[in-house]
Formats: C-alpha cells, structure tokens, sequence
C-alpha cells in the first residue's frame, strides 16, 4: 500500500492483480479496482497527488489518473523487460523514475510519459531516493554498489549520468536521504549502517561512518523529518537510532521479536 502526499488517499494492491484507491477520509473508493496483466511489484504517488505509477512483474509500466479513476494513455513503451523493483517522482513531479531486475535505470517525463534515458547498472537495484534539491538520484544495489545517477538537461531533454562510488559496502537494501540532502544513509546485509556525507558535489561524497551496533542484516534505514537523525532496523531484533552529524548512535536500542522495516511521522 502507498500513501498519498496528502495522507487523504490510500492505493492498495490485490493478489489477483488489481489496484484500487480510497479516500481515507470519506472512505469512498477513488480508483477501481483494475485490473493489470500481472501482479504489481511497485507503486509511487505524484507529489500532487494527481498521478499513480504502477510497475509490474512483467516490466510493464502504466500511469493512472487519480481523480478520474482511469489509466492515462497505454502502458508504457520502451519498459522494462523483467519485474520493476522500484519508482520515485522528482520533488517537483517532472520526472519519474524507474528500477528494474533487469539492471536498468530508467528516467521518464511525467508530462509526455516518454523515456527519456536508460543506464544499465552492474546489478539489479533495490531501492533508490531522490536529493532534496532533485539533482540527483542514489541507488543501491543488490550486490552492495552504491551509485549517484546525476540529472542534465531539462524536461524532455534530460538524461542520467553515473557516478558510482568507489568501494564495496555490501548488499545495501535500504537507502535514505536527509531533508536538506547533506547526508544519506545505507543499510547493509553485513550487520553495518553506512552514513555518507555528500558535501555540495556528487564526486565529494564520503563515509563519515560506517556503524556495528547491529548484529544481523540492517534492512531498513530512514532520515527524520528535522534532519538530524537516522533510524536503523534489523533482523536482530532492534531499531536504533543514529546521530546524522556525528554518525554516533543515541540513546538505547528498541527491541523487538523481529523488525523489518523502520519510519518516521511527518512530526
């Protein structure tokens, strides 16, 4: 299920291969359900609202239209040829874009739903988050790279341009990224939580930390609204959280039988 920008709205997805959306408010159905060729792998909200991307199994994409309930044009040409793993809007909602375990990275125009450029990456990418500023997009890949995808051009003229950090920091399936888009976050398969410095250049960026105090799988990492800290989730049972300037962790850990997945409230 994903949340609208607002958190009025709700999309969910169905085992037999429908997307429906509702008005958490009135609890009015907003969008179908529909039905689509295949089970959906991922799903993104416009930061309008207006707008829903879905990405399917078999690498077909579709953009459907919140309001009207209906999908906008048909699917997706020059898609991906296996399942899509992941799909994030630009913070101004221009550009969308798209992974798959095809190992491609795929950035599309949100206004003509054209493709605008694609990069083959060394694997099959997981997670990725746009900067604040939308210059950039960092990915994380199944295989442990860590890459910035910088954005030139304008509109439909745009394309991605790679900068892949040097190093191996394990299978990283988690990615965050600060508010004013100074510092990001990795977790990692290899019990650690790397914090990154960006600085104000794609090829500045550096490990300020690269954190043990778990002792399993770090699968889920999230930046807080205000910037200052990070949140880290394991296997091991515990969530614990990290000083974004410092790198240091704070206070006690929270344990749990089993954690998968770490978020902060808007507050």
């Amino acid at each position: 299920p994903k949340f609208s920008p607002s958190g009025n709205e709700l999309a969910v997805t169905f085992f037999d291969n429908a997307l429906g959306a509702w008005d958490l408010r009135t609890g009015a159905r907003i969008l179908g359900p529909v039905t689509t060729e295949a089970p959906i792998a991922a799903l993104c909200y416009s930061p309008d609202g207006k707008y829903i991307v879905s990405g399917l199994l078999n690498g077909q994409m579709q953009v459907w239209e919140v309001e009207s309930g209906q999908a906008v044009g048909e699917a997706l040409s020059d898609g991906h040829t296996k399942y899509v793993t992941e799909i994030i809007f630009s913070p101004d909602g221009r550009f969308f874009c798209s992974a798959s375990s095809d190992e491609t990275v795929r950035l599309w125009s949100t206004r003509s739903r054209k493709l605008l450029s694609a990069a083959t990456y060394i694997s099959e990418i997981g997670t990725m988050e746009y900067s604040s500023d939308g210059r950039y997009i960092m990915t994380a890949a199944s295989e442990g790279g860590i890459c910035f995808w910088e954005i030139v051009g304008d509109d439909e003229g745009a394309s991605l341009i790679a900068h892949q950090l040097n190093g191996s920091y394990g299978s990283s399936p988690s990615i965050a990224v600060s508010k004013d888009g100074k510092y990001f976050a990795t977790g990692s398969m290899e019990k650690n939580m790397h914090l990154w410095d960006v600085h104000e250049t794609l090829e500045s960026a550096q490990q300020q930390s690269a954190e043990t105090g778990h002792t399993s799988d770090v699968n889920s990492v999230a930046c807080s609204p205000d910037g200052t800290t990070v949140l880290s989730s394991s296997t091991d049972g515990s969530i614990r959280l990290w000083s974004l300037e410092t790198g240091k962790t704070l206070g006690e850990p929270i344990i749990h039988e089993h954690c998968t997945s770490a978020a902060y409230s808007p507050d």
